[in-house]
């Protein structure tokens, strides 16, 4: 093989090996049985908190928490009800920060 056949070889590895490396660093350690029984904890206490809140449809609100952190997404009727949603999480006990992704729910439908 070519001397620059190798060398092209050789830095297609190297960038390759880079990549993984930057990939394997960026993603976050698998969570224990106990990391993750706590989330599920954590999220039921955040659904059942929400579903308390008379005022606050939270029927399309979708729960997920991860190490602590609760994730909303879904849809809201107002932008009240996304900020009482995140209101309600912060609140909840165990929950570290709310990522709040709840979107809009379009006007063209009655509540």
């Amino acid at each position: 093989m070519p001397r620059r056949a190798r060398n092209n070889q050789g830095q297609r590895l190297t960038a390759t090996l880079i990549a993984l490396g930057i990939v394997a660093c960026s993603t976050s350690p698998p969570s224990s049985p106990v990391q993750r029984a706590a989330d599920a904890a954590t999220a039921t206490r955040v659904e059942a908190a929400l579903a308390a809140q008379t005022q606050l449809f939270a029927r399309d609100i979708v729960v997920s928490v991860n190490d602590g952190v609760v994730n909303l997404s879904g849809m809201a009727w107002s932008s009240d009800d996304i900020e009482t949603a995140q209101r309600v999480a912060r609140a909840v006990p165990g929950v570290k920060s709310v990522s709040n992704q709840i979107s809009l729910e379009s006007s063209q439908f009655g509540r």
